[in-house]
Formats: C-alpha cells, structure tokens, sequence
C-alpha cells in the first residue's frame, strides 16, 4: 500500500487483522509520523536512496560550492524538492539554505553518514539565517545619483572564482542527471566564466587556458566553448562608420557576436553597463536594415542622439505619437523610398 487511500480501501475490503486499528493516526497519536511510516513507503526516495544522494553531494562538494539557483535546479531536477508523503520533504526543502551555515553542514553530514533515519529539523538554523527586515525608505533623485555613480555597473556580486568554475565542472560527470539538466549546467558554467571576463579579462583568460583540457568530457566541453566564444569575439571586425570615442568593451562585443550566431539572444546586464552601444552595434553586425526599438518616451531623443553617436550615418525615424514610441534606425544601405 503506497497511500492513506489505499489504507483505507483495504480497512473496508474486511482483510485487515481485528487486533490491528483503522485509524493508526489517533490510536498511536503520541507516536504518529506519517502515513509512508506507518505503511513502510515513502515512493522512489527510500530512506537508502536518499542517503546515497546526500553522500555524493557532500563527496563532490556540489552541495558547497553550486550556488542556490543551481543547486535548486539539480535537486529539483532529481524530485527531492517535491516530496509528498515522505519524511524528508521538509529537510530537502530546507538544505539549500542550512547547508550555507557550518551548523548546517555539521548536522547534514552526520546525518548523510549516520543510521539515524530520521531527518534533523533544519528549520531554526533557516530562522538563524535570516536577516532582520529593515524598514525601507524612499531615496530622492539626487541619491540615486549619487549611489550609481558609486556603483561598479559590471558587478554582479562575488562570482565564483575561475578555480571554484573548473572543479565545478569536474563534478558534472559523477552526476546523474539527464541531458537538458546537464545542457543547463554546463551553459551555467560558461556564462560565470564571462562573469569573470567581464571583470578581469586577462586574469581569466589566462589561467583557463594554462588550465586547458584535462580528459573530463564536461569540463573539457566548458573550456572549450568559452575559449572558442572568447577568440571569436575578440576577432570580430567593428562595422565602417563606428565612430563613437571608446572601443566597445567586452560584454558589448560579446553580445554582438551572440546576435550574430543565435536566432535570439537577451542582454540582462544592469543600467549603465552599455546595453545601449551593444544593441547598436550588434545591428550592425548582423546587416540588419531596419532595427525597431520599443522604448519610454522619454528615452527617445536619447536613443536617437546615441544611435548617430555611434554610427553618423545611421537614419533615423522616431513616433511619438503611442503610449510605447516605436523608435528606427536604418543603415546606410536601406533604401527608403
């Protein structure tokens, strides 16, 4: 029997023993876990599986060095985080976040390698973790200013290190997932890497390719792409007529060449990190013809201003006319009549 349905059905077929209760739950009510206790089933995840898997997390370090979104996605992917019925339901949907604390990591481990099974409650070390709400107050315009003008607009936080990447990538062949989950993995891996570039171009640069390939199909696949992608965008030929004072930094390069290859592609990076050379210039790295921009009406005249910044000869028609202005810039080529 697999369920309290299922319990139930049997009660009434008149094969359950007399001396054995219907209702397990009120009678052992001091004593009750759950229904997959008292019926000995918890569906694919038994007691030994899960053991298995939290050894293996632990030996590799995935559940230390991933960072949640991926790690989320691996224990998502195997059904751990969809538990029904089944005591460890709540432990895994507490670990990701425990397992960043050293009590939790503590506790994890000896419960991975102990004949406890019985889950620990991971629950008040979450709590612990917590940070206490702060009341948020309103910031005035000239605040904002004075923030963005602190803020580096290609710092995405505190990536993982180009060491941390590799060893990552070693451990996708212990795993067993199936081929879009590892697809995910492995792209993951590759956009920390420019992550890192986009940071320190040389430093990463370098010590990937003193790294090089090592045997390990994942992780040979990772290097690979990246240094491949990297080259491929460094010998990218700006269009004739780029005339905007700076050379387009790394990330702007990337995403023209990204444009180029893929039938689509999104550019996420945060206000002030050049987004807007970056569609420019990927316009024209495509030879497209007619580009349209959908934008605020009150970006108009500064996207207009910056597209002849960057290419005079760009012609330009701006409708102000709708709620979302439909901005167009055509290349020198375009015929237009």
């Amino acid at each position: 029997m697999k369920s309290k349905e299922e319990w139930l059905n049997y009660c009434l077929s008149g094969k359950k023993p007399d001396d054995v209760p219907t209702k397990p739950d009120r009678v052992y009510k001091s004593e009750w876990k759950w229904w997959a206790d008292w019926l000995g089933y918890e569906g694919e995840w038994n007691i030994k599986k899960i053991k298995e898997l939290l050894r293996a997390l632990i030996a590799s370090n995935v559940i230390y060095q991933w960072n949640e979104a991926v790690l989320y996605s691996f224990l998502l992917r195997k059904g751990v985080l969809s538990l029904t019925g089944n005591r460890h339901a709540q432990f895994f949907r507490d670990i990701i976040r425990a397992a960043r604390t050293d009590d939790g990591r503590r506790i994890i481990e000896d419960y991975a390698n102990s004949d406890s099974e019985t889950p620990p409650d991971l629950s008040a070390l979450i709590k612990q973790n917590v940070e206490p709400t702060e009341e948020i107050e309103t910031a005035t315009s000239n605040e904002l200013i004075k923030l963005s003008d602190r803020l580096n607009p290609l710092d995405y936080g505190e990536p993982e290190s180009v060491e941390q990447i590799l060893e990552n990538t070693n451990i996708l062949e212990s795993i067993n997932v199936d081929q879009e989950a590892m697809q995910f993995y492995l792209y993951h891996s590759i956009d920390e890497f420019w992550k890192c570039a986009f940071r320190d171009e040389r430093g990463t640069v370098d010590k990937i390719r003193r790294e090089g390939k090592n045997g390990n199909k994942y992780h040979d696949t990772v290097v690979e792409t990246f240094l491949s992608d990297y080259v491929a965008t460094k010998d990218m030929a700006l269009p004739e007529g780029y005339s905007f004072p700076f050379s387009p930094t790394l990330m702007q390069l990337f995403v023209a060449y990204k444009v180029k290859i893929n039938q689509h592609f999104s550019n996420f990076s945060g206000t002030g990190t050049g987004k807007t050379l970056s569609a420019v210039l990927a316009s024209r790295i495509v030879n497209s013809k007619m580009t349209l921009i959908v934008c605020p009406n009150d970006v108009v005249e500064q996207w207009t201003k910056s597209i002849r910044q960057i290419f005079p000869d760009s012609l330009t028609k701006a409708s102000d006319d709708v709620v979302l202005p439909i901005l167009l810039f055509f290349m020198k080529i375009a015929i237009l009549r």
